[in-house]
C-alpha cells in the first residue's frame, strides 16, 4: 500500500441561494482532487452551506505526528470587506473569514511540522459575489 503524501482540503461552490451561480468552481476542485489522486487523502466538499463548511474544517485531522503536505483549495465567491476576505458559502447564514480557514488548517499541526511538511493555501476563482436580481 502506497503511503499518502498529504491531505487535500478542497471546497468548491457553484450554487448560491442569493448570488449568481458560478460555472467552474466545483469542476476545478474535482480536477485538482483527480490530479492528486491517491497521493492525498481527503474528499472535496461541494456546493456546501455554512454549517457544512464549518463541520468539514473542524474535521481537518491533526498532522503534528506525520510528515506530509496539506493543500487547501477554495473555489467560489469571495467578498472583501475592509482588510478581510470573506468566503461565501451556498446559503446566506454567513461568510467564512479566509484567515480563519487558514488558521484552522495551521492548527492541524502543519505550522509546527518538520521541514518535510509543506503546506499550500490557495484561494482561486474568488469572483465578487453579486446578488441575484
Amino acid at each position: 500500500m502506497m503511503e499518502r503524501r498529504g491531505l487535500f482540503v478542497g471546497i468548491g461552490i457553484d450554487t448560491y441561494d442569493s448570488h449568481e451561480p458560478l460555472r467552474h468552481a466545483v469542476a476545478e476542485v474535482n480536477a485538482v482532487a483527480e490530479v492528486l489522486g491517491a497521493d492525498f487523502g481527503g474528499e472535496p466538499l461541494l456546493d456546501a452551506d455554512h454549517a457544512q463548511v464549518q463541520e468539514h474544517l473542524e474535521k481537518v485531522p491533526d498532522c503534528r505526528d506525520t510528515a506530509g503536505s496539506l493543500m487547501l483549495l477554495w473555489c467560489g465567491h469571495g467578498v472583501q470587506s475592509g482588510t478581510k476576505l470573506w468566503l461565501q458559502t451556498r446559503n446566506d447564514c454567513g461568510k467564512i473569514n479566509a484567515a480563519d480557514v487558514i488558521a484552522r488548517c495551521a492548527e492541524s499541526g502543519v505550522a509546527s511540522c518538520s521541514t518535510e511538511c509543506v503546506s499550500l493555501f490557495r484561494f482561486v476563482s474568488l469572483c465578487p459575489a453579486r446578488s441575484r436580481r
